[in-house]
């Protein structure tokens, strides 16, 4: 699944490489399997590429026949460079940018700039805000009862939403509560018209929620602002703004921060500002007395 889900990425960058990289050579970032992927989608669209440039080039020197350099062989004015991770590397990112390819540069992985969007958005009929990654993935398999995940959220790939089946029901096979069901060339439908899934059992994320690996969101369940969601958490219940939960089923770990740092985090609602706003006051995110002090 996640090789299907980077082979897509790979493939919405197609327009955006052609019309950025005009008259530059290209080379991708990456000489493992993101490398093999986006090599073969780019060969697919007759766009050739001139190298691979990798931490290791003096163990792997050529590649398909294509030359593997490290960054600093490169000149960065004649290169336009696509960094294909199938895991985002940070680090490797910034040092890619100091070396002066900011300008110059893409990234395709498993959440980057591709998941998130400037502005609000539907996607599926889902609501995203803005600057919220991992949101495809996490809808992959479940879109009916996810009504809407706020902005500046981070969803790992692996982190999922969920539909249960109804144990309520004398059966608990799809057969019997699906609003359509199609078999043996007779349409069946459910006899009173309800489509289970969207009985109140809608999913609410708000904002800058992170949700970790392997975490799963069952239905009818609000997660609040700031939230932190362990890794291979199961969560049943809603959750309130700015608690760790973890375990199965979920429970209460601890808050983020003091009550009344959260508390006036909440209000304050940074989220909702402007990008200008926010970009003006970057420096102060990283204290979060500071900020509630400032802002409230």
């Amino acid at each position: 699944m996640d090789e299907i889900l980077f082979r897509n990425r790979c493939v919405e960058l197609i327009d955006s490489i052609q019309q950025k990289s005009q008259g530059r050579q290209i080379w991708i970032y990456g000489a493992g399997r993101g490398g093999d992927i986006l090599l073969d989608v780019l060969m697919n669209a007759d766009i050739n590429i001139s190298g691979f440039v990798d931490r290791n080039s003096k163990s792997i020197q050529r590649k398909y026949g294509f030359p593997v350099v490290t960054i600093d062989g490169l000149v960065t004015e004649q290169i336009y460079l696509i960094i294909s991770l199938m895991s985002v590397d940070v680090p490797l990112i910034r040092r890619c940018v100091a070396s002066g390819f900011g300008d110059n540069m893409c990234v395709v992985a498993l959440w980057n700039s591709l998941d998130w969007s400037e502005e609000d958005l539907e996607y599926k009929g889902c609501e995203i805000g803005r600057y919220t990654y991992g949101y495809r993935s996490f809808l992959e398999y479940n879109l009916q009862n996810v009504k809407s995940i706020g902005r500046f959220c981070s969803i790992n790939v692996t982190a999922r939403a969920v539909a249960n089946h109804p144990y309520e029901f004398v059966s608990v096979n799809p057969f019997f509560y699906e609003p359509t069901v199609d078999t043996s060339q007779e349409i069946f439908a459910f006899p009173t018209g309800l489509d289970y899934f969207k009985m109140d059992k809608l999913i609410v994320i708000e904002n800058d929620v992170w949700i970790g690996i392997n975490a799963v969101i069952c239905p009818n369940v609000k997660i609040g602002n700031g939230a932190v969601i362990g890794a291979g958490a199961v969560v049943t219940h809603d959750v309130e703004p700015y608690s760790i939960v973890g375990g199965v089923p979920a429970r209460h770990i601890k808050y983020r921060f003091p009550g009344h740092i959260c508390k006036k985090l909440n209000e304050i609602a940074w989220w909702d500002w402007s990008m200008e706003k926010i970009k003006e006051n970057f420096e102060h995110f990283s204290s979060p007395e500071e900020f509630v002090d400032r802002f409230i």
